[in-house]
């Protein structure tokens, strides 16, 4: 064999091995389980196998010979993909990017897909792997899915948990606020996001504190109580609270529950009604007994006064029975004001100005002297509705209410006078005037947490017997609620004490 059939020899066997690896290569492109697309330099796709058909959903006579951007002009604009393309092109970087592609009938219309992109050598071309990852897409839809559930689960649950009457709190096993709902926030005047993440202990006073964690170390899963909080504004006041333990399903706590109820209105309620029974016995046992005394006292002093008119001042018993006649004087004024406070007498009701009526007893404290040392601060609204009352009882209320905040204020102070319009629950408003609240805030020395209960009630009193006998008060308490309307006070210990007397404007009554 000469050299020439030689070469032509080699040569056919290359061609042929040639023509089998490209036929190889070509089945293996067809055949492959990765969508592949082949492009040339001038990026025109040449080869689109069977799988990457299958993955886009888009026949193989739609692509061939035209440029990716016009054969899936929709889906080669997505940022990833576009920016990522571009640079492969422009700086021959290969690239791999995961994104949502638009499928029409397929999943809803989207898969998520992986492509992969490289050059062929400097400028031969281009070939991009598409890879259709629906499983990968099912699980990240379920995840996206339930991820929605939980979101509108937990919104739907913070809304529920606001939306209680209830203050509830919650904190975790180091004592932090981990959730404080609307409620909460009005009662306290904090905002949640004061307190999230703080220690829960300046939510109730020490002794709280300390029954709380007696509670947390008990063996009992739930406590229910009263208890009594602290406000933001350093107010304290009376709380129903439910403490419970959470615990996980291996029985150790993992945080605990406050439901907790703001009693002060319920608490006034009842000491209003118990006030109320008090005072009507009292005052029915009072008259009685005031009666038996005041008959024998007025035959004391019209013979104390005979006797001194005859023996005169000369006579060595002259000043004994003089003191005789003073001593029973004076029980015969405790004597009127105990009738005066049992009288059921009948009111002469008529259209008032309270404000005046205010003015008039603060003048008359003034003229006699009472307000030495003390700064009368007036803050009256515009526009005050007039009232059905009668004056001069009236007139007796904030007189006695004013001597006591004077009589607590013995170095001098600050007495504010306050006079709003308001509704049935004690908000000022501008449009509906229900009630009259008139407000007496004094700087004195304040009243003891255990005399507030006793406030009103007949002969008790704090101060000395020259300064009173105790009626004042009660007296205030009998006449208001003869004109329907209330008298609360508060009072913090060393910093002063506040009278709200709220009235039924002419309108309600």
């Amino acid at each position: 064999m000469d050299k020439y059939q030689m070469l032509k020899s080699v040569s056919e066997k290359l061609t042929k091995e040639i023509q089998e690896w490209k036929e190889a290569i070509e089945e293996f492109i067809e055949n492959s389980q990765i969508g592949i697309i082949v492009m040339n330099r001038e990026q025109e796709i040449i080869r689109y196998n069977r799988k990457a058909e299958e993955n886009n959903k888009v026949a193989k006579e739609r692509v061939l010979n035209r440029r990716l951007c016009e054969a899936f002009p929709r889906n080669t604009m997505k940022p990833p993909l576009f920016a990522a393309h571009k640079n492969m092109i422009e700086n021959h970087i290969p690239y791999d990017v995961n994104f949502d592609l638009y499928i029409p009938y397929v999943n809803d219309g989207k898969s998520t897909f992986r492509l992969r992109g490289t050059p062929l050598g400097k400028e031969k071309g281009y070939v991009v792997f598409v890879d259709r990852e629906d499983s990968f897409y099912e699980t990240k839809r379920e995840i996206k899915e339930k991820t929605r559930d939980l979101k509108l689960s937990t919104k739907f649950l913070y809304h529920l948990i606001d939306a209680s009457p209830s203050a509830v709190i919650s904190v975790d096993t180091d004592d932090r606020v981990i959730s404080f709902n609307k409620t909460a926030e009005d009662i306290y005047g904090f905002k949640a996001s004061e307190v999230i993440k703080s220690r829960y202990c300046f939510l109730f006073s020490q002794e709280e504190r300390e029954r709380i964690k007696e509670i947390v170390l008990s063996d009992n899963s739930h406590w229910q109580g009263e208890m009594i909080g602290l406000r933001k504004d350093g107010s304290d006041f009376p709380t129903k609270l439910s403490i419970s333990k959470v615990v996980d399903e291996d029985g150790n706590r993992i945080a605990l529950l406050f439901l907790l109820e703001d009693i002060t209105e319920k608490k006034k309620l009842r000491q209003s009604l118990i006030q109320s029974k008090k005072m009507a016995d009292l005052g029915e046992m009072i008259g009685g007994l005031a009666h038996q005394l005041n008959n024998p006292l007025v035959g004391v002093v019209n013979m104390a006064d005979i006797l001194t008119k005859r023996i005169g001042s000369d006579d060595p018993n002259f000043e004994l029975i003089e003191t005789v006649g003073e001593a029973a004087q004076e029980c015969r004024k405790i004597t009127k004001s105990l009738l005066k406070f049992s009288r059921k007498s009948k009111s002469v009701l008529s259209e008032l100005d309270l404000v005046q009526a205010l003015e008039n007893s603060l003048l008359l404290v003034k003229r006699q002297s009472l307000l030495n040392g003390i700064n009368i601060i007036k803050d009256y609204d515009n526009d005050i509705p007039k009232i059905l009352g009668d004056e001069t009882q009236l007139q007796q209320v904030f007189l006695n209410v004013i001597i006591n905040a004077v009589q607590a204020m013995l170095n001098g102070g600050d007495l504010k006078v306050e006079v709003r319009s308001s509704d049935s629950e004690g908000a000022n408003l501008n449009r509906h005037n229900d009630f009259v609240e008139v407000r007496f805030i004094d700087t004195g020395v304040g009243i003891p947490r255990e005399n507030l209960d006793k406030i009103f009630d007949p002969f008790f009193t704090t101060k000395d017997s020259d300064n009173g006998t105790g009626l004042g008060l009660s007296i205030a308490y009998t006449i208001v609620k003869e004109h329907n309307g209330k008298i609360d006070v508060g009072s913090v210990e060393g910093k002063g004490t506040t009278f709200t007397i709220r009235l039924p404007a002419q309108n309600v009554q």
